[in-house]
């Protein structure tokens, strides 16, 4: 995995700033490029548990060989021990109940289909003359509608009848990009893509720890102490849980996740987050898709609070403070100075 990640054959210089100078310091300079070689070549390892295209891991800016967080690469949403302690029949949906359509070969992209998949969508839009159509088209890309709306996808299952190569089994089928995890120059390490993505591309997905209301409140007092925070609340798209006594989750990203737990934040993202159902209405996937065509290299970053707006127009509809917190440094000309807001 490392050589095929670009760890093996690259000269030191070409990945780290120089360390030290003059003769004397020679040896210990080879010592040090050595333990940073070890260190990220481990971490580069570690991504391959993620599955995929391979990952590089590039930095220019300074002495850093990795991130120094201990953190563990996941492929899927695993529950937490908060949640392993507990009886998980009262806090997980029950599996039995997922359904599949009776589709062959792939399901296609067609408007009008019958696939079920495809009709549970429609049931849930059914006041809104939703009408019943894929949320791909035939190059795979998510309709513009789906994208400006932030409409849920509902996908294809391993249930289904239909093949692995399903047209809608976009995201069930994992990343399909190249991407590289690379340092920047204020913003900590973010993430990139060796080459030029259209609008609509699924790129990853947030994964992480799965925590019920109890755990996730307890976690979020520990990181407003450290000014640091990867809880994402799975409470947005979902079905009335509430008379199965099951509860809304959220995913903590910060020791373990997917390579998108190091998206940063920008005012003007070029990702956006879309609710894909799995056939788990509890559990469905956050999968990011570019929102417009992104040039190779240029840093990939979706919007921490998008509701921002909302939030300020309710604190001032009741009269209430508004209380933005997190100084932004997306750099853009539309930054609004700060990240979150309570």
């Amino acid at each position: 995995m490392a050589k095929d990640s670009g760890v093996e054959g690259v000269r030191a210089s070409a990945i780290l700033p120089p360390l030290v100078r003059g003769p004397r310091l020679a040896g210990q300079r080879r010592r040090v490029l050595a333990d940073l070689r070890a260190s990220r070549r481990q971490f580069v390892e570690a991504l391959g548990a993620l599955g995929g295209p391979p990952i590089t891991v590039t930095n220019t800016a300074d002495q850093e060989a990795r991130p120094a967080a201990v953190f563990e690469f996941i492929p899927h949403n695993v529950p937490a021990d908060e949640l392993k302690a507990q009886d998980t029949t009262k806090v997980f949906f029950n599996r039995d109940y997922i359904a599949g359509c009776d589709c062959r070969e792939s399901c296609g992209t067609s408007q009008g289909t019958t696939c079920s998949c495809i009709a549970d969508r429609y049931w849930h839009f059914e006041d809104t003359k939703e009408p019943v159509f894929f949320a791909y088209d035939r190059d795979g890309l998510v309709h513009n509608h789906i994208l400006e709306h932030t409409l849920p996808i509902y996908e294809c299952t391993e249930k289904c009848g239909c093949g692995p190569d399903c047209a809608n089994k976009r995201v069930l089928r994992g990343r399909r990009l190249r991407l590289d995890l690379f340092k920047t120059t204020k913003k900590g390490w973010g993430i990139r893509c060796p080459e030029d993505i259209p609008k609509g591309t699924f790129v990853s997905c947030y994964r992480g720890e799965l925590l019920d209301p109890t755990g996730s409140e307890a976690r979020g007092r520990e990181y407003d102490l450290i000014g640091e925070t990867y809880l994402f609340d799975l409470d947005e798209w979902q079905v009335d849980l509430e008379e199965q006594n099951i509860p809304m989750l959220t995913i903590d990203a910060y020791k373990k996740g997917d390579i998108s737990r190091f998206f940063n934040h920008s005012c003007r993202p070029n990702l956006k987050s879309i609710p894909v159902s799995n056939g788990v209405p509890q559990e469905y996937e956050v999968a990011f898709f570019t929102t417009r065509a992104i040039k190779a290299r240029e840093e990939l970053c979706f919007d921490y609070d998008p509701v921002w707006l909302q939030k300020r127009n309710e604190a001032a509809t009741n009269n209430q403070p508004f209380d933005p917190f997190g100084k932004c440094l997306c750099g853009e000309k539309s930054c609004r100075g700060w990240i979150f807001a309570r």
